[in-house]
């Protein structure tokens, strides 16, 4: 039996379309199932929890934040997962090449061929994509509440809800000093705007944040961002972001590590999969091959 698990709110509703093409195709080839259609990540972890173990994979349609929210019970009972997206940003499709076809995606599913993935333990929480410390968590939070939102992804355009947040962002958002601690090398960063630890490459609706990062290789790539002005940042390396590849440039640095620790001098955002929480310090684990992903 396969799980289902539907975020309605996902996409401008395009989830539960994708959920009821995937549940006649399943039908039609007499394939048991049950599903979910899902408001909340409590609502999420309820279902699985009572479900998980006598099931054979776990499907999330939706958004990162929906499948956020079933690593986090999957990743313990390993549970196969497999992901169909229907979301904004779609950052881990992006990562993994996954198709957005929902009958494509059916066929592949059944075919059931598994591939282990990395994973980020951030203060005991599981991420799949990349961690943010600082600016870009706090990106992430303006435009998880703005409400241009629906209008973006109204018109297919959902990078563009980041695009004009992080724009927002840049102008408002004050840097603070951190203590990076990478495989026991110490760093010390009086002016520092953002720490991202990356499991994969993008964030943020496909903003190119940690060029190198592999969920196959057994660690974590990390992009720092210090000691830079305000405008240089906006006039310049921001729209190199937006441009894709690594920026070359003397307040970017570029690390690789298995463990992270970060201090900060006060509470700050950190986003993981493009959920936020909020903290002054954390440590950053990569746990190799924890993932059984069912490859679409």
């Amino acid at each position: 039996m396969y799980l289902l698990i539907c975020n309605r709110n996902a996409g401008n509703s395009t989830a539960h379309q994708k959920l009821e093409v995937v549940k006649r195709e399943l039908d039609r080839r007499k394939i048991s199932y049950q599903a979910l259609i899902s408001d909340s990540a409590k609502a999420t972890a309820m279902y699985l929890h009572q479900y998980v173990d006598s099931c054979k994979a776990v499907v999330i349609i939706g958004g990162d934040g929906t499948l956020h929210s079933a690593l986090q019970i999957c990743l313990p009972s390993q549970v196969p997962i497999a992901f169909l997206p229907s979301g904004s940003g779609n950052d881990s499709a992006r990562n993994l090449g996954i198709t957005e076809d929902p009958l494509l995606f059916v066929k592949k599913l059944l075919l059931h061929n598994e591939v282990r993935l990395d994973a980020l333990s951030v203060n005991g929480i599981y991420g799949l994509t990349v961690a943010g410390f600082g600016l870009d968590a706090s990106i992430g939070e303006r435009a998880e509440t703005a409400n241009y939102k629906t209008f973006f992804n109204k018109i297919g355009l959902g990078k563009f809800t980041y695009i004009v947040a992080a724009v927002l962002d840049l102008v408002t958002f004050q840097p603070y000093t951190s203590k990076l601690v990478v495989d026991e090398k110490t760093y010390e960063f009086p002016v520092t705007w953002l720490i991202s630890c990356g499991n994969m490459k993008y964030y943020g609706g496909g903003l190119e944040i940690c060029p190198k990062a592999n969920p196959l290789d057994g660690k974590m790539n990390l992009t720092v961002l210090h000691g830079v002005s305000r405008w240089r940042i906006l006039l310049s390396l921001f729209p190199a972001l937006l441009k894709g590849g690594t920026i070359e440039a003397k307040e970017v640095m570029y690390a690789s590590g298995q463990v992270v620790q970060i201090i900060a001098n006060r509470n700050l955002p950190i986003v993981v999969d493009g959920e936020i929480y909020c903290e002054s310090e954390a440590t950053i684990q990569i746990v190799p091959s924890i993932i059984s992903f069912l490859t679409t």
